[in-house]
């Protein structure tokens, strides 16, 4: 068994602050889901259509301009276009008590490395 050296443990320490920001981005995208699904069922109440490109392409404008610049204007473009796109199919895909197949590639809880 090897003693972990000051760049393994920083790199451990590092890896576990992901872990917790990973579940805060969880929780986070979770709350985004809902109201998406809230906004859903307010606009098939009152027959607006669903798909909003123009307020999609604001919301990225919007985006682009609060940006710090940590990351590129087009990582964070295709970033919100894949996370507004996912959005689009949460009303189709979803029917309460099903869970969608998850690859067993990876484990369901961050572990310590």
């Amino acid at each position: 068994m090897r003693i972990q050296g000051s760049g393994e443990a920083q790199v451990a320490r590092l890896r576990t602050r992901m872990d917790r920001l990973n579940v805060r981005l969880l929780r986070l995208l979770e709350s985004r889901a809902t109201l998406v699904r809230t906004i859903m069922a307010v606009k098939k109440r009152v027959g607006v259509g669903r798909i909003d490109r123009a307020r999609e392409d604001h919301m990225i404008r919007a985006l682009l301009e609060e940006s710090r610049g940590v990351l590129s204007p087009e990582d964070l473009e295709r970033l919100f276009r894949c996370l507004f796109r996912i959005s689009r199919g949460l009303a189709r895909e979803h029917k309460p008590g099903r869970r969608r197949r998850i690859s067993g590639r990876y484990p369901r809880t961050p572990t310590a490395r």
